[in-house]
């Protein structure tokens, strides 16, 4: 399912190091995995987050 296309800035805490917050839609399903692309426009970044009910 495509959820659309959303960007966050990621802040750097330290050279190489990098973070921000993120929000993730509900999922009615029993799992779910959101993948994405960071990227600094040169390099990109395939990521994947995985969430399963408890």
């Amino acid at each position: 399912m495509n959820m659309g296309v959303v960007k966050y800035q990621l802040e750097m805490i330290k050279p190489d190091v990098y973070q921000g917050e993120i929000t993730l839609p509900v999922c009615a399903e029993d799992s779910m995995t959101w993948y994405g692309t960071i990227s600094n426009g040169e390099t990109d970044i395939k990521a994947a987050l995985r969430m399963t009910a408890r």
